[in-house]
């Protein structure tokens, strides 16, 4: 679950800022990450965690990458029976990933 805070790091500028909170609600824990960085388009939303997808495909991006690291997040979440959750208000308006995963695995 560490890529979700890497890829606030790696997506919010210096000046920004990147929130990680830890809650356990009921029989589950909560980890939501937010931050002040790049954000995500409405458009892409849907494709944040399909497999090698970048919301920025060029070959000039800023940021180098796969586009594996949140589909492995997915994963992971998916294999532990939790969920992941991600919103976005757009471009430039950073954005907010929120993990749920349950204390017992049954």
């Amino acid at each position: 679950f560490c890529l979700s805070p890497a890829n606030a790091i790696k997506f919010t500028p210096q000046e920004g800022q990147v929130d990680i909170q830890l809650l356990i609600k009921n029989n589950d824990v909560q980890i939501q990450v937010s931050d002040t960085g790049e954000g995500i388009s409405a458009e892409f939303l849907p494709h944040v965690f399909d497999s090698f997808r970048q919301a920025d495909s060029s070959t000039t991006r800023s940021y180098p990458g796969l586009g594996i690291g949140l589909a492995l997040v997915w994963q992971l979440v998916q294999l532990q029976k939790g969920t992941i959750q991600v919103e976005s208000p757009g471009i430039g308006q950073g954005a907010i990933f929120t993990v749920i995963l349950p204390l017992i695995v049954s």
